[in-house]
């Protein structure tokens, strides 16, 4: 039955990777060659005999495919009137719809499974029930297939992991050609809901985060390596957040790995901190560039607005009163003394935040950056910046309203443009700084989480 779980994560990949967009079923016989084709291609790749079963993979197939669509056409008769107004209300349907079907289907091909004796590397160690029972004959060995959980494992594919261990949990044991078992792999692939599952679900756990694989790698060598496999990471966070996600990940794992692996040399006689500064240093780099450039950019934004609200300190509108010597608009405008205290206060802020922001800006422009940096002081002092700016632009524009209020050029219309204004930048304040605030998120709850050790 090795076929089964084979076909399986098979499967599973493939959706992950999008290779189901745009499939098409709209007869039993194109579902037939393309369910051939797929499993053909699937079996090629792991090194799997596909001859004499594609009757049994059609039976699967076919049953899961039969309840998919039982239990998709309510939903699709539902949303038939918003996906003719919202076209692409169909496409995230069909994506999801996709994703529950290859998921059905795999947990189907896992029920078939009856034991895990031949998979690669099922010999180290024993499991009394799963067919696991020790040294096999090396013609055996040559024989058998990819262990369908490291393959999960190395994919990212949370749900086939799942599916697998709650099936067969004592097999979390197995490990690589490379000696490195499950626990080792969701680390270095920085896979943080991976890693969470497997620490709470999978039984002798603290023994796994002390394996040494046969390069001498522990956990934290493992951690220490730049991603460069694909993972959400690498694809989606630019080198600043890529760097401080890298350094954060590294002293979670430190924490919960045993205190004499930080010390550990691996075949190259490397520590994992030594072996860290390595593989980051180009990372550093471009990290140090881009928070430069970035950062020479906010100065001068900072330097304009702190400028222009600093002579506008000493312009006050509609000028003085030559024999008083009080700005006209507290005489002659209705309420002009309180709306000419509200746009100076308006335009002391401005001023004031500006000058925050500069000090912040400054203090990044100083910076050592080191890996360290990166973890919470870079951070926090970018945030700082980046709300200080944000800040001093609100007060900007509720002065400069607050003008137009004074000389009467809005009337009932200025609220609903001001309200606009804020809208529109406190939307591009959350885009510069929504993955920022995900960071220090994890941060303190993990900070949390390790009360009493040093993270």
């Amino acid at each position: 039955m090795q076929l089964e779980v084979a076909m399986a994560v098979g499967f599973s990949q493939l959706v992950d990777h999008s290779a189901l967009d745009g499939l098409e079923m709209p007869s039993p016989e194109a579902v037939s060659e393309w369910v051939l084709s797929r499993i053909a291609d699937v079996s090629r790749l792991l090194g799997v005999s596909f001859e004499g079963h594609e009757a049994e993979a059609l039976r699967l197939f076919t049953a899961v495919e039969h309840s998919w669509r039982q239990g998709a056409s309510p939903s699709k008769d539902v949303s038939a009137v918003g996906v003719h107004l919202f076209p692409w209300i169909k496409q995230i349907d069909d994506a999801r719809q996709k994703h529950v079907f290859a998921r059905e289907l795999a947990k189907r091909l896992i029920e078939e499974e009856n034991g895990w004796s031949d998979y690669l590397n099922c010999e180290n160690f024993h499991v009394s029930g799963l067919g696991c029972s020790g040294e096999t004959s090396s013609q055996n060995k040559k024989n058998r297939v990819i262990d369908p959980l490291i393959l999960a494992t190395k994919h990212g594919i949370h749900e086939m992991v799942e599916e697998i261990l709650e099936k067969f949990p004592n097999v979390a044991t197995t490990f690589d050609e490379n000696g490195r078992n499950i626990l080792h792999m969701a680390a270095q692939l920085k896979d943080r809901i991976l890693y969470d599952y497997l620490k709470k679900t999978v039984n002798h756990a603290d023994r796994m985060m002390a394996d040494v694989d046969k390069h001498g790698n522990t956990i934290l060598h493992l951690t220490a390596y730049e991603c460069k496999q694909g993972h959400f990471l690498t694809t989606h966070f630019g080198p600043i957040n890529r760097m401080s996600w890298d350094v954060f990940w590294f002293k979670r794992v430190q924490n919960d790995s045993h205190p004499h692996l930080i010390y550990h040399r691996n075949i190259e006689g490397k520590t994992p901190k030594e072996l860290f500064e390595e593989e980051h240093k180009d990372m550093i780099n471009k990290a140090e560039k881009v928070v430069k450039d970035i950062n020479s950019s906010l100065m001068l934004v900072s330097t304009l607005i702190g400028t222009v609200n600093y002579a506008a300190l000493f312009t006050i509108p509609g000028g003085f009163d030559q024999d008083k010597g009080l700005p006209i608009f507290f005489t002659k405008a209705k309420n002009g003394r309180e709306d000419l205290q509200l746009f100076m206060v308006y335009v002391g802020g401005s001023l004031a935040h500006s000058l925050l922001g500069l000090g912040t800006q400054l203090s990044i422009q100083l910076s050592r950056f080191n890996s360290n940096d990166f973890y919470v002081s870079l951070p926090l002092k970018f945030l700082c910046t980046i709300t200080f700016l944000f800040y001093a632009a609100a007060y900007s524009i509720t002065a400069c309203f607050q003008i137009f209020i004074i000389e009467g050029a809005f009337i009932n219309s200025y609220f609903a443009v001001t309200v606009l204004a804020c809208i529109f930048m406190t939307l591009v304040y959350t885009d510069a700084l929504y993955l920022t605030y995900d960071y220090l998120y994890y941060i303190i709850r993990y900070s949390l989480a390790y009360r009493g050790q040093k993270m």
